[in-house]
């Protein structure tokens, strides 16, 4: 996990990182999460969340790609659209698949589908069925894990009925409209060239595995008439509407054309086909937004500066049920001596929304009063109270966590118009 602030104002920009970096149940502190452009660029990007994208470590991406920059770009959007650019074209092919997009492929596409398939339908619906109707050897010859050899899956296949057939074929169709409903679609992606990305994808298998991609991701799973095409289907969601777990970058700076410092965030998941997979970009200045940015692991900052504090929203949830189960009830009788009690109850409930007003007063004495100390700031006081806030967050997770995901050595680090990004600190 990742704790970074970033605070603008119109002299310039104050940010911090941690350093903590979560490698399955390992947390190391040493990651470099702040990059800075080499003069004359007046620039850093912040990447949170993934250290790597499509097998790559950020650091040497950016690296490669800033040496490609003749001179300063116009403004920090322009530098976003070079990165883009760079990246597409570098480690991605419109014509074939790339290793590093196979690699991407494999984890977004056979992985997804084997979990899919297996949580889905093996276990739930095939499984105890089996279990129910198998021989003890075939039942044990399953659960080895051995390669279903030709015979023994043909014979699996026929001990199917229609039913059961037409159930595991509901069951993925389900997944994909489950996925198109509670999954945002990303940007600049859609089914038809999902489908000729995966066509390629699939068509490696045979020279890399000597299977088809079929044989290979069903080698243990009988046959089911019409199940590799809705399998397809399902897959070409996993890329149209992905699991949002991306990398994001911050770009915080100024282009050669800018007089007012600026930020730009970005979603990334990868890069297929030369085209990103991600959200899309949001822009803010100091001067029209309030001048601060949290990313990655944030619940003390939120409840240090916005005074949304998760322990009191909860209460005021539990709060709000108990109200409505009270409105119920009084609904709910029919007594005429109730009428003015029940009126007089709803008057007083329209007027009095608490979680509205925790969140009101939270942006009253805390939220407003932390924007006008952002605003007002010296570049360099803007750094420090940065490093503070990722204290903060750090201490947080201190305390709350077995093995705390945001710490070690807090990076800080200043970007002005005049003398371009400086670090105050670097571990």
């Amino acid at each position: 996990m990742t704790c970074q602030v970033v605070l603008l104002n119109a002299w310039g920009i104050g940010l911090a990182s941690d350093s903590a970096v979560t490698s399955g149940n390992r947390v190391s502190n040493g990651s470099e999460k702040i990059f800075a452009l080499p003069e004359p660029h007046k620039l850093a990007i912040l990447t949170s969340s993934r250290a790597k994208v499509m097998g790559f470590p950020w650091e040497s991406i950016l690296s490669a790609w800033s040496e490609s920059l003749t001179k300063p770009l116009a403004s920090i959007e322009e530098y976003w659209l070079s990165l883009e650019k760079w990246l597409c074209s570098s480690i991605t092919s419109t014509t074939t698949v790339t290793e590093a997009e196979f690699s991407y492929l494999e984890d977004v596409i056979y992985w997804k589908l084997w979990n899919d398939l297996y949580d889905n339908v093996w276990h739930p619906v095939l499984y105890p069925h089996y279990s129910r109707v198998l021989k003890p050897e075939d039942i044990a010859y399953i659960d080895e894990g051995t390669i279903w050899d030709p015979e023994f899956k043909a014979k699996q296949s026929k001990a199917l009925s229609k039913e059961l057939l037409k159930q595991c074929i509901e069951i993925i169709q389900q997944l994909e409209n489950r996925r198109m409903t509670n999954h945002d679609p990303a940007k600049g992606i859609n089914s038809g060239q999902s489908r000729v990305w995966l066509d390629r994808y699939f068509s490696l298998y045979p020279n890399r595995f000597n299977k088809t991609f079929y044989e290979e991701l069903l080698s243990n799973f009988p046959t089911v008439p019409g199940l590799e095409e809705r399998l397809t289907s399902l897959a070409v969601t996993y890329l149209t509407n992905p699991d949002w777990s991306s990398t994001m970058l911050c770009l915080v700076g100024f282009g050669a054309e800018d007089l007012l410092p600026s930020a730009l965030e970005v979603e990334i998941l990868g890069f297929v086909g030369g085209v990103r997979l991600g959200g899309a970009f949001s822009t803010m200045t100091s001067v029209s937004s309030s001048g601060h940015l949290f990313y990655g692991q944030r619940d003390a900052l939120d409840s240090l500066v916005l005074g949304r504090d998760s322990i009191l929203m909860d209460a005021t949830a539990k709060q709000n049920e108990a109200i409505s189960k009270f409105r119920s009830q009084l609904q709910e009788n029919d007594d005429a001596a109730l009428t003015e009690l029940r009126e007089a109850f709803e008057s007083t409930l329209a007027q009095a929304n608490i979680e509205n007003e925790v969140i009101s007063v939270g942006r009253e004495q805390r939220l407003r009063p932390f924007q006008k100390a952002v605003q007002m700031s010296p570049v360099r006081d803007l750094a420090e109270f940065a490093s503070t806030l990722v204290g903060v967050q750090s201490a947080r997770a201190a305390f709350s966590q077995d093995n705390p995901t945001v710490g070690g050595p807090i990076d800080v680090a200043t970007i002005t118009r005049h003398e371009g990004f400086r670090w105050l600190r670097k571990k």
